[in-house]
């Protein structure tokens, strides 16, 4: 009996000294990035560029996809082709991308990379650039747009958004263009134009300078 009694009594100190011992910390899961680089100012005749990089220092997924949102300083209607286009990926093909906009909630919805997703390596660090070209009519209304780029993970159920980016830009036609733009397009030269913090706003279009902007007296 006293053996016994010594046993458990050896089990308890046991159990007690295992539920002393501080747990290791579970370090944090380290989250993929995805950043957007995209001009302030755009004009109906030029296309431009939005470039997004996505880093991942974490684990691996293998079923990830970018869904793509693009608002507008009005609700959309109709088709995106009314809007704009994307006419290039990474200077290439546009692989389809235009395809899958869909109108949500008077935005337009799409996604980039395969429809089932694809595998994002741990250790990735990669700038995809996308090439747009408004649409030169009055369906593409002048104004501030926003762009949203969203990674997100198709295995959960639902799926599960790992990293997010918004920019914005304002759309402007050539006529309300900023007064480096009307000056470039005048021929006046000089790299300085798109920095000059007074020439990123445009002419008062009251007004006929942007009309003489860069011009000679005959």
């Amino acid at each position: 009996m006293k053996k016994k009694f010594l046993s458990v009594l050896l089990a308890l100190v046991l159990v007690l000294s295992f539920s002393l011992i501080p747990a290791m910390p579970v370090a944090a899961q380290v989250l993929p990035t995805v950043t957007l680089d995209v001009p302030d100012n755009v004009y109906r005749p030029e296309p431009f560029d939005v470039s997004s990089t996505t880093t991942n220092d974490g684990i691996e997924y293998t079923n990830v996809r970018f869904n793509i949102t693009v608002s507008g300083p009005e609700a959309f209607t109709g088709a995106h082709e009314d809007i704009f286009t994307i006419t290039y990926v990474n200077n290439g093909d546009n692989e389809g991308i235009n395809e899958t906009f869909v109108l949500v909630d008077g935005s337009f919805v799409g996604y980039w990379g395969p429809a089932e997703g694809f595998t994002l390596p741990a250790s990735y660090d990669v700038t995809s650039t996308f090439t747009i070209q408004m649409t030169d009519v009055t369906t593409a209304p002048v104004g501030d747009y926003e762009v949203t780029v969203a990674l997100v993970d198709l295995t959960p159920e639902p799926d599960v958004t790992l990293a997010t980016a918004t920019d914005g830009f304002s759309l402007w036609t050539a006529s309300l263009g900023t007064k480096a733009y009307i000056l470039k397009e005048s021929g006046v030269p000089g790299k300085g134009l798109d920095k000059a913090h007074g020439l990123q706003k445009p002419f008062n279009p009251k007004s006929k300078a942007g009309e003489h902007a860069g011009k000679k007296d005959k």
